[in-house]
């Protein structure tokens, strides 16, 4: 048996090699090709933030194109054949058309401001969604069947290595993801949800943030709107959407919205109905001591939000005061006002095996919700003919919650408020062309309160930070040199019944990435950032929330910070890609589970640093775009493991994960799409989670010269798309499964007036 498995292990090993050079062996191997070189300019001189140079190799159709980025004014692309064909575009510029015929000649290219935005052009063909950049993945939503999704949140179900929790947030690969809208961070999920699908340009993934960003962004998401954007001619647009949508209940969406543009001013605006009723279903089990006796228990929850008021509105206004200077101003609000009626059923078994219950106890539980969500933000942003560019952004965030419940005798009110309020300035300094400094200052104030006339869950917490960066970049040659530090100062102060806590922290977080450019296709990316997980409030409250009469869960206010040291070697040719990574988390912030240590026959759940906890991962990246076809494949192994001296956490799980997304072109103009994500079993924390896969098609026609449009989408078709997950760590075996009413059809219908 042992020759055997080693003979087996020996070829599985072969294969990997095997396939590991015949990867490289693609990414090096090249026929003859023809060196094209030249300038991309604005016609009125001003600086062009970057462009893209589309090869077009049959005809004038955008179906089958080979895709450059550059953010430099020079570029240099290897071509196939000559003649060619070059499509230059640049957001808020005309599309540029070249004919090549030889090499020989320097190209200078000058691009002209549009009259009309082009985010609203419609493009014949298939546009690819998924674009993989050198230090990005970018999600194109304009002009595509992702912007009838729904929202903002829709959007991320379909993207790669997503992972979109309701109640926990929204998830990129294993790291919960830090969300960023036009350059400004959100305190919550939520404004995901105000954003309609129809307002987006593109989503960005990052995985190795800057110093630009905060230090506990370990994975970045940044939705680029496109709204506010100034055009210089006059255009008044309106969009008239409505969307039906059947899961476990029926859910309605309509939209109005509106923009006009004249000169340099720009003013937009948008009101949407949203009225929905969702179902959430979770299930606990473990062990218990019941009456001196072992048992295993279920905790099977089944509840309905039925929101029936659900209403957004946003107005913004942008204008462009010359070459140099913008301003803009935008505010928004979301109210919420709804009934969750769910049903807590307590299952008691003689043991795990056992068929039928001992006993069971039905608790009712009722309440009501009232929320509003406001935000306003204003920006300035300054760009000179040099090449300096300054922007400034101001930030208010307010959040209110009034909700009453009704728990089985038990009745309480509580209100929670969220104020935030935000300013950050960044300043890009060119010095020649080699050489650039970017650097910013940010300053945030956070004040979170809670009252429950029951509970003990009552707190203040207030947070100030501050933050200093400067980040340099250098190039010679094929090398490229981007290295900086960013200082941050945090200062909270949390007020609770069992929880006084002033606490002020002073951190240096580092980055450096190094860039080699083999040739006009390849290039290698070594990098590495830090980040610091500090525990947040939540984490570290002692309130208790009872999940039953033997189970709840709570904060440590002993947890420290936990630092992260991030590692990644990345291989690009054209747009594929194939990375390795490793993330080395010291006093690890987990999940534990075990028994209260006052009364054994309760179980806990609480959170705790650990010593260590490590990721490796292989990432690869496979477009393949032809016409008719535009493919995108993402997958890899994540393999993470998890231990601490002095406990018995000792865990580890390697999981494989695939994303595949397909458009093509179906006769009578019909374009049809269709996402894949499938993950095997993994480990999150201390939970290991079972394989999960999810499907999702769409179809969208246009008609009336394409101011008509109408798609059909069928989210997660076998209805897979749920999370199960246990535990066995102190001994305690626990289960903890739940879904939410994700297995949607929906018809949407979208009519545009221009004028």
């Amino acid at each position: 048996m042992k020759g055997i498995m080693g003979s087996v292990t020996k070829r599985i090993v072969r294969g990997l090699l095997y396939s590991i050079v015949f990867l490289f062996s693609n990414l090096f191997c090249f026929s003859q090709q023809y060196v094209v070189k030249g300038k991309v300019n604005s016609a009125d001189k001003s600086r062009i933030e970057s462009y893209n140079i589309m090869v077009l190799q049959d005809g004038n159709s955008p179906d089958n194109v080979k895709d450059y980025e550059f953010e430099k004014q020079d570029f240099s692309i290897n071509l196939d054949a000559l003649p060619s064909t070059l499509l230059i575009t640049s957001t808020g510029y005309k599309d540029t058309v070249v004919y090549v015929a030889t090499s020989q000649d320097e190209l200078n290219i000058i691009l002209r401001k549009s009259q009309i935005d082009l985010s609203e052009v419609v493009v014949k063909g298939i546009l690819p969604v998924f674009h993989n950049r050198k230090d990005k993945m970018e999600v194109q939503v304009a002009n595509t069947t992702l912007s009838e999704t729904g929202t903002a949140m829709d959007i991320l179900q379909k993207s790669p290595k997503i992972k979109v929790d309701e109640n926990y947030g929204v998830y990129l690969g294993l790291d919960q993801a830090t969300i960023y809208i036009d350059g400004r961070q959100i305190p919550s999920s939520r404004a995901l949800e105000m954003m309609s699908s129809r307002d987006i340009e593109k989503i960005d993934l990052i995985t190795n943030p800057s110093v630009k960003y905060d230090s506990n962004a370990n994975v970045i998401i940044e939705v680029i709107s496109k709204r506010g954007k100034n055009t210089t001619g006059k255009n008044l647009d309106i969009d008239l959407t409505g969307r039906m949508t059947k899961g476990e209940y029926w859910r309605q969406f309509a939209q109005a919205g509106i923009r006009y543009s004249y000169s340099k001013f720009s003013v937009y605006g948008s009101f949407s109905l949203a009225p929905e009723k969702k179902m959430y279903k979770e299930m606990y089990s473990r062990n218990m001591v019941y009456n001196s006796y072992n048992a295993f228990v279920v905790n099977d929850f089944n509840t309905n939000y039925d929101t029936d008021r659900n209403n957004r509105a946003l107005i913004g206004t942008s204008y462009q005061i010359n070459n140099e200077h913008s301003i803009g101003i935008e505010a928004g609000i979301q109210t919420q006002k709804g009934d969750k009626d769910a049903l807590h059923a307590n299952i008691v078994y003689q043991n795990q095996d056992s068929e039928t219950p001992l006993f069971t106890i039905n608790t009712p539980d009722s309440s009501s919700y009232n929320r509003i969500n406001r935000t306003a933000n204003l920006y300035h942003v300054f760009k000179s003919k040099s090449g300096y560019s300054q922007k400034t952004i101001v930030d208010i965030y307010n959040f209110k919650d009034d909700s009453k419940q009704e728990l089985g005798r038990l009745s309480s009110k509580n209100r929670a408020t969220n104020n935030l309020f935000a300013i950050r300035s960044d300043v890009s300094v060119p010095f020649g062309k080699k050489v650039r400094l970017d650097t910013g200052a940010k300053y945030q104030y956070r004040r979170n309160r809670n009252e429950d006339e029951v509970s003990s869950n009552l707190y203040k917490y207030d947070d100030k930070s501050a933050a200093l960066y400067a980040m340099g970049s250098f190039s010679s040659g094929k090398f490229k040199i981007e290295t900086g530090l960013r200082l941050e100062y945090v200062d909270n102060i949390t007020r609770s019944e069992f929880f006084d806590q002033d606490t002020t922290r002073w951190s240096l977080v580092p980055n450096i990435a190094l860039n080699y450019k083999v040739n006009e296709k390849v290039n290698l990316d070594l990098v590495y950032t830090q980040n610091i997980q500090r525990p947040s409030f939540e984490q570290q409250n002692p309130a208790v929330t009872f999940i039953d009469p033997d189970f709840y869960k709570t904060g440590n206010p002993a947890l420290k910070d936990e630092r992260r040291h991030n590692f990644s070697l990345k291989a690009n040719y054209d747009q594929k890609s194939l990375s390795l990574n490793y993330i080395r988390r010291n006093n690890a912030i987990t999940w534990v589970m075990d028994r209260d240590p006052k009364d054994p026959a309760k179980t806990r759940s609480t959170q705790m640093n650990v010593k260590r906890a490590e990721i490796y991962s292989l990432d690869a990246v496979i477009p393949y775009r032809s016409d008719p076809f535009n493919v995108f494949v993402s997958t890899g192994l994540i393999h993470s493991k998890i231990n601490s001296e002095g406990s018995e956490i000792s865990m580890k799980q390697t999981l494989w994960y695939a994303t595949a997304n397909l458009d093509f072109n179906l006769p009578f103009g019909i374009k049809f799409n269709t996402n894949h994500r499938y993950f095997t079993k993994g480990l999150m924390y201390v939970f290991y989670f079972k394989p999960s896969y999810r499907a999702d098609i769409s179809l969208k026609r246009t008609f009336l010269k394409d101011k008509l449009s109408a798609v059909l989408i069928w989210n997660d078709i076998f209805k897979t798309d749920k999370m199960k997950t246990y535990t066995d760590m102190n001994n305690n075996p626990v289960t903890y499964n739940y879904s939410y009413d994700q297995s949607t059809i929906s018809l949407s219908v979208t009519y545009n007036l221009n004028f």
